[in-house]
């Protein structure tokens, strides 16, 4: 089996950035355990324990999902090119709003000459440019005609196709499948950080204690019906993530028209971390109002594609019709 280099180079990329994310997990659950019991050491403001867990295993479940990744590419198989695609265009995404909140970030009070601030945020921004400009490499490499036609010749036996993926005997568009598997990874994630989450924003009140725990675990089930009803093609499901996706807009929109809510909110986040309230003044509002502009963004996204694509929740798909 014929490989193009790039498949090469984007699967061991895969596999050597999947094993500094366990390593990330497993130094989680390291400074866990080491922590608390280092004699003579008072332990720094940290996330509850079971919170840092969840973190933990949220490290693992990507690293394992790169190694698969990883695996695919080596295979040649045409659901790794597609996961490859959307692993870039995430890094792209985070990457570009890390570079943003980087120039825009307050600076602790210890470092105050323009010098050494200019060069912090520059190599900052410059790290976080440089993972984005590679996750835009991977998605123009893996769009190019002859690395389709290459997956395409080799992995015809897979369940994904220009029709989409293969989900209990139907196509699932590939759009539909990537937005019911982040409202899936969404709802497990609430799940496991419900018990935990001190506080969260919705429509301009700040929920804290067991109203915010609730509140995720509510919203946390949503996700999960929303992720598993998109890919059994319930049309039911498509108007529930429809609803959904405009209270989020529509939320994101109050975050950033009422930054005092929001700063209230991170200052719950510190006292739960152990830290000042005045350690919540850090964020600056500018990047939490793009971030709410990212998130909009995002969700105007997929109502597009939970709109343009209800003729795949009818009995039966147009076959004429490429489903993306």
């Amino acid at each position: 089996m014929k490989r193009p280099v790039g498949v090469i180079l984007a699967a061991i990329l895969q596999f050597l950035g999947s094993l500094a994310v366990l390593a990330m997990s497993a130094s989680t659950v390291f400074l866990i355990a080491r922590l608390p019991t280092t004699p003579g050491v008072a332990p720094p403001p940290t996330l509850p324990a079971g919170m840092s867990l969840g973190i933990a295993a949220f490290y693992g479940l990507f690293a394992v999902l790169g190694f698969l990744t990883a695996i695919g590419l080596f295979r040649m198989r045409s659901w790794a090119r597609y996961s490859t695609l959307i692993f870039a265009g995430f890094v792209v995404v985070v990457s570009l709003i890390l570079a943003l909140v980087f120039v825009l970030m307050e600076m602790p009070e210890n470092i105050r000459s323009p010098a050494e601030i200019a060069a912090i945020r520059g190599v900052l921004t410059a790290f976080s440019l440089g993972f984005a400009a590679l996750g835009a490499v991977c998605l123009y490499y893996f769009n190019r005609r002859s690395t389709k036609a290459a997956f395409l010749r080799e992995g015809a036996d897979s369940d994904v196709n220009a029709m989409g993926i293969e989900v209990r005997g139907r196509r699932v568009p590939l759009s539909i499948a990537v937005i019911a598997g982040t409202q899936l990874l969404g709802g497990l994630g609430g799940l496991v950080f419900a018990a935990w989450i001190p506080a969260t924003v919705f429509l301009g009140l700040v929920l804290t204690g067991i109203s915010a725990k609730l509140f995720t675990l509510g919203t946390s089930a949503i996700g999960i019906y929303i992720g598993v009803a998109l890919l059994r093609l319930s049309n039911t499901g498509r108007l529930v993530a429809i609803a959904m996706h405009c209270v989020w807009i529509g939320n994101a929109l109050i975050i950033a028209s009422l930054p005092n809510r929001f700063l209230e909110y991170m200052a719950y986040v510190a006292k739960s971390m152990g830290q000042p309230s005045s350690a919540s003044q850090q964020f600056p509002v500018s990047g939490m109002r793009f971030i709410s502009a990212g998130s909009m963004v995002v969700g105007f996204l997929a109502l597009y594609f939970l709109v343009t694509r209800a003729y795949a929740f009818r009995e039966e798909t147009p076959k004429e019709v490429a489903v993306v």
